[in-house]
């Protein structure tokens, strides 16, 4: 399970560019920051390497269930 705290998620996209399985997609609509945040589109794809929570500079990203864990 991919966990996203839009609170803390400043819209950099890290996570769409970083992710092997394309789970990501970008939000059509703005937050109120102004701000398109991504969201798990593709949730079954998800293997959980954890590129996207480790490339992620805010810390808005939690995998559940990584490997070795």
């Amino acid at each position: 399970m991919i966990i996203i705290d839009e609170n803390l998620c400043k819209g950099c996209h890290l996570c769409l560019y970083m992710c092997p399985q394309n789970v990501y997609a970008i939000s059509s609509e703005p937050n109120k920051k102004s701000v398109q945040l991504p969201y798990v589109n593709f949730g079954d794809r998800c293997d959980k390497c954890g590129k996207c929570e480790i490339a992620c500079p805010d810390q808005a990203i939690t995998v559940n269930d990584l490997e070795g864990k």
